[in-house]
Parts: structure tokens; C-alpha cells; sequence
């Protein structure tokens, strides 16, 4: 029983010794190497001299006033013209000795004193207001700490490198505020973060104070969107009219006409809605109404004609741009062929595809210009394909027009 008391004791005092070693270990460690953290960030100042003419090396001295007298913390030699040394925050005084080249002194600069102020870290809490108008001035209350008098404020506008500094700057004289002051129109619209600086590089930021412009501006902005058809949730109405020519490109269209061939007697009326949702892509309906005459085209002696009536309906995706003057236009869809009146005397027994009723698709792309709110003019074409069987007869058909817009 003795010899497992001993032996427990033992292990306790093992124990407790390897515990204190390398507590011991652990605090000679935390101040002789390893890692560390700096509370307090170091500042360097830098020195610098004009050299002389013979001089070897240069003595620096640099002393602090401490209860009225001066003690010295630096003395320091060196080669080059400047000396970094970091020093605390305080009153001091520095001279410059040089030496030639038998390591003589020779005459020292007279002291110069300079003093070093502390470097905090500024921090902004709040402003007020948080929103203003630009057409007028603004005073904006600033709430923080550790805001020295000689901070530097200013706005930078977001998503812009533009910085603003203000006209006026009345900073608290225990650093827990300032009272930043714009003119009338210095601002212009957006967010702004608010941004302060104090000496040494510290800086903080907070955001964001909304600009807005005078109630008469956002009359005229408002009305201008929706003169530029981007008014959310409404309708673009577009009433137009157009010439729409034809021109042949493959499959079966009449008997010994292989070639492209353009038929120009046309016209076509065009209604359309469109959504104005969105301010990039807006989607909408179209119904198109064309009406072609064509001569014989199998012979030049043949009299008959034919008029068509082509009646289609779209589906529109518009994109526009050019601050919503100018705009792509893409079209899909489907129509019918009506033969109207007369027939085309193709010489045989097989019959011109526009002289049979038929249905066809659609695809097209044209470029729209917005001068005015109510008028418009475009310029496009479009792909037609006339379901025929033992004839797949395909067309172009160009589109120059102009309309109203409402």
C-alpha cells in the first residue's frame, strides 16, 4: 500500500513539473521570440540632409524634451543622407555632426525641433441627415471618436472614384464629431461614403448619405423616362406603316424563275405593344398586314396578276440604347397567305405558292430610332418560309417604315 502512495506521488510531482516548465517555456517565449500582436501600430519618420563636400559619415543626435530638459534616445552614425528612426509620440530636437575623411568632426547644424503627434485610429459611428438635396446647401453631422483636428473629410461617390471635400469643416474639440458643410450643387446624385483621415495615414469610413436632386429635377427625370418609353409597368403602343418588297431566295416560287427576283409593289400596316418593364430587354405582340401585287412571271406576255394579303403575327424582344433613342428590334412568328384577287399565268398546271393559301413562319431583325416620343422610323428584314409541300419556297422581305409611338 506504501509502495502505490509512493508511486502516485511520483506522478503527481512529474506531472506538476512538466506542467510549470513549460508554462515557464511559454511566457520566456511570448517575450524574447514567436509570434506576437502590435496593439499599436509603428510609425517611421525619416530624416534627411543636404551632403557636404569631404564628408565620410554623419553622427545624428536626437533628443526629447522631458520636464523641461532635453535627454538624448538617439545617436547614430551613417553613410548615407537620411536616417528612419521611430519615435514616440513628443517634443524633441535633432542635429547633424559630419566627419571627414581622418574621422574629424566638423562643424554640427544647429538644433531643430520638431514634434511627434500621436497616430489614432479615427471611427465613425453615424451622420445626420441621412439623405439631402443637392440644389441646396447641406450641413451633415458627423458622430465618432478619435477625430483630431486635423483630419481630413471627404465624399467618395459609389461606384466612382470621384472624391468630394467639403466647403466647410468644423471638427469637436474632443474628437467625438464634426460638422462638414456643402455648397449648393457640389453634390450630385448618388450614395456617397463618407470618408476621414487623420495625420499618419488612419483613416475610417462609413456609408451611405443618399443625394437626391431638387423635387423640380425628378419632375423632369421622371418625365423623361417615360418620354424614353422605360416607365415601370406600363405599355409602348407602336402604329406604323411600311414597304415591304419580296425577294425570292430558294425553293419552288414559279416555272423558270431560278434566280433571286425582287417584287416592289407593296405595303404593309403594323401594330404592336410592347412592355417597358425593364430598361435593357422588353418583350411584346405584333400583327402585321401585307399586301402584295405580283405580275406573270413566267412570260412577258401574260396579263394575269396576283394580290396576296400576308397577315402575321410576331413576338418581339426590343433592346434599347443610345439613352433609349435607339433600339434593336427581334421578331417571331407566324402567318398566313391569302390569295386575294387574280392568279399568276405560270404557263402549267402548278400553281405560284402566293396564289394558294398557306401558312408560314417568321423571323426577322431590325433597328428602330426614337427621335420623339410619338414618332418613330425603322429599318429591318425578315425570313419567311411558306409551308408548301414538293415546293419549300423561302423569301426575304426587307422593312423601311415609320409610325407613331403612344
Amino acid at each position: 500500500m506504501a509502495i502505490k502512495v509512493v508511486y502516485r506521488l511520483k506522478l503527481f510531482l512529474l506531472a506538476t513539473f512538466f506542467i510549470f516548465t513549460n508554462i515557464l517555456w511559454a511566457q520566456e517565449g511570448s517575450q524574447t521570440g514567436g509570434f506576437f500582436l502590435e496593439l499599436n501600430p509603428r510609425f517611421v519618420q525619416r530624416f534627411t540632409w543636404t551632403p557636404g563636400e569631404g564628408v565620410m559619415r554623419y553622427e545624428i543626435v536626437i533628443e526629447r524634451s522631458e520636464n523641461g530638459q532635453f535627454r538624448r534616445i538617439v545617436q547614430d552614425f551613417t553613410t548615407e543622407q537620411f536616417i528612419e528612426v521611430s519615435l514616440s509620440p513628443g517634443s524633441y530636437r535633432y542635429r547633424v555632426i559630419p566627419y571627414d575623411y581622418l574621422n574629424r568632426p566638423g562643424q554640427p547644424t544647429e538644433w531643430r525641433t520638431f514634434d511627434i503627434l500621436s497616430a489614432l485610429a479615427p471611427e465613425l459611428t453615424g451622420f445626420l441627415p441621412e439623405s439631402i438635396t443637392g440644389d441646396r446647401e447641406n450641413t451633415i453631422e458627423i458622430k465618432g471618436s478619435n477625430i483630431i483636428p486635423e483630419a481630413e473629410f471627404f465624399l467618395r461617390l459609389l461606384g466612382s472614384s470621384q472624391v468630394i471635400t467639403p466647403s466647410k469643416t468644423e471638427i469637436l474639440q474632443d474628437g467625438t464629431g464634426a460638422m462638414l458643410t456643402f455648397n449648393r450643387n457640389q453634390l450630385a446624385q448618388g450614395f456617397y461614403l463618407i470618408e476621414v483621415r487623420n495625420p499618419g495615414g488612419l483613416e475610417a469610413s462609413i456609408g451611405y448619405l443618399s443625394v437626391v436632386g431638387s423635387r423640380r429635377e425628378r419632375q423632369t427625370d421622371t418625365e423623361n423616362i417615360s418620354e424614353a418609353g422605360d416607365k415601370s409597368g406600363t405599355l409602348d403602343w407602336y402604329l406604323g406603316v411600311s414597304w415591304t418588297p419580296l425577294a425570292h431566295i430558294h425553293g419552288y416560287f414559279a416555272p423558270q424563275i431560278s434566280e433571286p427576283v425582287f417584287h416592289l409593289d407593296s405595303a404593309a400596316l403594323h401594330l404592336a405593344m410592347i412592355s417597358t418593364a425593364s430598361s435593357s430587354f422588353n418583350a411584346g405582340l405584333e400583327v402585321s398586314f401585307s399586301w402584295y401585287s405580283f405580275e406573270s412571271l413566267a412570260n412577258s406576255e401574260a396579263e394575269n396578276s396576283l394580290k396576296s394579303l400576308l397577315i402575321e403575327n410576331n413576338l418581339l424582344l426590343q433592346n434599347k440604347f443610345m439613352n433609349q433613342k435607339m433600339a434593336f428590334v427581334i421578331r417571331l412568328g407566324m402567318g398566313l397567305v391569302i390569295p386575294v384577287e387574280g392568279g399568276l399565268n405560270t404557263g402549267d398546271e402548278i400553281k405560284n405558292p402566293l396564289n394558294e393559301l398557306a401558312i408560314f413562319a417568321n423571323a426577322g431583325l431590325a433597328l428602330q430610332w426614337l427621335p420623339l416620343k410619338h414618332f418613330y422610323m425603322e429599318v429591318g428584314i425578315n425570313y419567311s418560309y411558306i409551308f408548301i409541300l414538293d415546293k419549300n419556297p423561302g423569301c426575304l422581305r426587307p422593312r423601311v417604315g415609320l409610325g407613331a409611338r403612344f
